[in-house]
């Protein structure tokens, strides 16, 4: 935050002083245009025309953590991440960094020698809006949730395994989610070309959040499920999981569109009706233990996060 006094140049003109560093990281100089525009709020924004100097680049010291470090460094939104050890880089070091790159979407490695690993993004953060990983990352977790309630219509354990291995992928998006939401707000031409607010960014950061919390329980769900089909569950019990699980994949559905499309009537709409449907399942949770009780409570879970997800649009 930058404090500065309006000044007055002649009967009409006024000016203020432009902090130094916004203008050299701009590669701005007398003469250079910018852009003024003025918010609903009334804030005067100030957007530069020319490119920002890029030094994105981030060198981690091999240590037993290295994985967890280039996460951390991909989701800080580095474009090129130097992984260094002055005794030399061991086979199993290695391994972990390539696992680890291929697990992070757009990370490639581009250099290797035997001390030194160079990681770089071939990823166009602005070329990715928000939305469409939302999206993606949306249709995953329905995925995961219905495979998880086919494989007990269909007593199939083969789909109820698969869908119990799926929860990287959306991580894999979250991930990615995540670096270009914290790129678009490091970076005013970014989030002004997705046309967003700073508050819509953390809409989008929990909204995210929620959904990956959705398809950790989705494959709770799917591992349960293994366990039911192989030890012969009684037929009305699953019939009660597969009718709520159905519904609230609908309503799952239905609050993801409200989201993306900010419908305020469908929002208000699923907040009523999952809050009321969300008895039923409270009353299966009384009668049943467990692998039939972690379904419910799972189940349960997920009402909840649809609520919240639909909550972000009712808030002003």
């Amino acid at each position: 935050m930058f404090n500065r006094k309006i000044q007055k140049i002649g009967r009409s003109s006024y000016f203020i002083n432009l902090p130094k560093k916004w203008i050299e990281q701009f590669n701005l100089d007398r003469g250079s245009i910018i852009k003024l525009s003025i918010s609903k709020n009334g804030s005067l924004i100030i957007e530069p025309t020319g490119e920002a100097k890029e030094e994105n680049v981030a060198t981690i010291h091999i240590t037993s953590t290295i994985s967890r470090d280039i996460i951390s460094k991909y989701l800080l939104g580095y474009k090129t991440i130097r992984i260094v050890s002055s005794r030399g880089l061991t086979e199993d070091e290695i391994k972990i960094i390539k696992d680890t790159v291929r697990f992070l979407i757009g990370l490639e490695v581009v250099e290797e020698g035997l001390n030194e690993v160079i990681i770089q993004s071939m990823l166009d953060v602005e070329s990715i809006h928000p939305s469409k990983l939302i999206s993606r990352e949306g249709i995953i977790a329905e995925g995961i949730l219905r495979d998880s309630i086919t494989s007990l219509v269909k007593r199939d354990i083969n789909t109820a395994l698969l869908a119990s291995r799926r929860d990287e992928e959306i991580n894999r998006f979250y991930f990615l989610l995540v670096r270009v939401l914290r790129s678009a707000l490091q970076n005013y031409n970014i989030i002004s070309k997705f046309n967003l607010t700073p508050l819509d960014i953390v809409d989008y950061r929990l909204a995210a959040s929620y959904i990956e919390s959705v398809g950790d329980c989705a494959t709770n769900i799917a591992r349960c499920s293994v366990e039911i089909i192989s030890n012969n569950v009684e037929e009305d019990k699953l019939n009660t999981i597969v009718d709520i699980g159905n519904k609230i994949v609908g309503f799952y559905r239905r609050a993801i569109t409200a989201f993306l499309d900010k419908d305020y009537k469908i929002a208000n709409d699923i907040i009523s009706t999952v809050k009321r449907f969300r008895e039923e399942i409270d009353g299966e949770l009384k009668i049943v233990d467990g692998r039939l009780f972690n379904v419910f409570s799972n189940l349960e879970r997920i009402t909840m996060l649809i609520v919240d997800i639909a909550d972000l649009v009712l808030i002003p």
